[in-house]
């Protein structure tokens, strides 16, 4: 399934929405929608000295020290900056530079997006990442 503007239009507007509501099952998708990008961007997949997942914390300065430290291209810093944007909704991101990246990583992007929704569920994205 290729994703378009309109759906990425509607799924920001989802997201807004949700932004100052407390939904049931909200923090088991923010987490699910962090580690499913986390899972599928190489450069991420160290990050778990950032993450911490007993006390469900995510230290955000030794994330931009990370940043700093290695060379990130365009599409890793996006893919980045969404993950922590679906953790934590307040951060800004701005969603049209999804549309740049190339259809995997958007798909990823997508998916991630959906599964923070509960629109698709973590272990059947997963599952069918690993059938394609």
């Amino acid at each position: 399934m290729t994703v378009s503007e309109e759906r990425l239009t509607e799924l920001n507007a989802s997201l807004r929405s949700i932004r100052s509501v407390s939904i049931p099952g909200d923090e088991n998708r923010k987490w699910s929608a962090l580690i499913y990008i986390l899972v599928h961007h190489p450069k991420c997949k160290g990050l778990n000295e950032v993450v911490n997942f007993a006390t469900k914390q995510i230290d955000k300065s030794k994330i931009e020290i990370r940043l700093r430290k290695e060379r990130w291209n365009f599409e890793e810093r996006i893919l980045l900056g969404l993950a922590l944007h679906l953790y934590d909704l307040q951060l800004d991101f701005d969603f049209s530079q999804l549309m740049a990246l190339e259809l995997v990583k958007r798909q990823i992007a997508f998916n991630a997006i959906e599964i923070r929704l509960g629109l698709c569920n973590f272990e059947d994205v997963l599952l069918g990442d690993l059938a394609s």
